[in-house]
């Protein structure tokens, strides 16, 4: 929105500066013959015209951008905001670092007959869900 309005000062700036030009050289048209005007005075006069209209045309365009945007900012505000919930699920600190956590029962919990190859092979997929199930 404030680029939007700085655009449209700027714009309404030059406009203003073009439709001063254009008034000067209407006012000399007034004065002098049209033989003394030459071509390229009077070419002149026509692209500022030109512009003139364009620039007002792109005013008006933004003006009504701008008014869009306002009217439709309210209705995005009434929603509330979508905030992110972290769920623990019960456990706490004290539990996590009690001896029966199910972290320490986890490591703890081995039956003998276990050999150690499939514990070390086991071990990172196990402990990779058990922190993504906490």
């Amino acid at each position: 929105i404030q680029r939007m309005e700085e655009k449209i000062k700027s714009l309404s700036r030059e406009n203003a500066e073009m439709k001063e030009k254009l008034s000067m050289s209407s006012s000399l048209k007034r004065h002098a013959s049209l033989d003394d005007l030459s071509t390229a005075q009077e070419q002149e006069i026509e692209y500022l015209r030109l512009q003139v209209m364009e620039q007002q045309q792109m005013i008006d365009d933004i003006t009504i951008g701008k008014e869009r945007m306002l009217r439709q900012k309210p209705k995005r505000s009434l929603k509330p905001p979508r905030r992110h919930v972290v769920e623990t699920f019960g456990f706490d600190e004290e539990s996590v670092d009690s001896e029966t956590s199910s972290i320490t029962s986890y490591t703890t919990d081995r039956t003998p007959a276990t050999p150690e190859e499939d514990i070390e092979d086991s071990t990172p997929k196990e402990e990779s869900d058990l922190r993504f199930r906490q």
